[in-house]
């Protein structure tokens, strides 16, 4: 038993299969992880473009003319009309908080914010 225990021991045959074995379960959950994070990426940028887009919707010339509550509005519209199409985001699961400030001295100045959570 002693002799056969010392062979195995000794015998170096199929080493790279082995460590293959126990470095899979790693391999495979770090390929997994590199796709999750590069489709939140990918998510996140889509988003962020969205929501530039939908502060310079609400800038526009013609949005001037209106008032604060109509160009928040379009914002809002504007921000769920660009995120309809991104897929893997859940309905409801993204909400906007739009902020439109009117220069006291001068109607045609305004800050328009808005932030996004998702």
């Amino acid at each position: 038993m002693l002799k056969l225990t010392m062979k195995f021991l000794r015998n170096r045959a199929g080493n790279v299969s082995l460590i293959y074995a126990l470095t899979l379960p790693m391999l495979i959950f770090a390929t997994g992880m590199a796709i999750d994070y590069g489709r939140s990426a990918q998510v996140r940028t889509k988003l962020n473009g969205a929501v530039d887009s939908a502060v310079l919707a609400g800038l526009t010339p013609a949005m001037l003319q209106q008032t604060p509550i109509v160009a928040k509005a379009a914002v809002v519209a504007m921000f769920n009309g660009q995120i309809s199409d991104v897929h893997g985001l859940a309905p409801g699961s993204v909400s906007i908080a739009v902020t439109v400030g009117v220069s006291p001295t001068n109607a045609l100045v305004r800050n328009v914010t808005a932030n996004y959570s998702a």
